[in-house]
């Protein structure tokens, strides 16, 4: 079983698409709780991602946040394996 933790919707400007959208979302099940987060001076940060809205096209920027390291574990660091190489995979 997955379990998807976080999802980024596109809405069109007008806030109460956005609104009615969030509540025909969380009609869908009692299990699941969406929220609402509208973007500030266009553009929103969604998990390490900075999304800039340009027109009708977006842009993407990484994103470090304030706790982020550049630290990478040692290759000889004694720790278990699917914690270490997560990071990489992601990239």
């Amino acid at each position: 079983m997955r379990y998807v933790e976080n999802i980024l919707v596109f809405i069109n400007e007008n806030s109460s698409d956005a609104e009615t959208t969030l509540v025909n979302l969380n009609k869908m099940s009692p299990k699941l709780k969406f929220t609402l987060e509208l973007e500030n001076d266009k553009h929103i940060n969604f998990l390490d991602i900075a999304i800039f809205r340009n027109n009708n096209n977006r842009e993407f920027k990484i994103c470090g946040k304030p706790i982020r390291t550049d630290r990478i574990i040692p290759e000889n660091q004694i720790i278990l394996t699917n914690t270490k190489w997560p990071p990489f995979i992601a990239i």
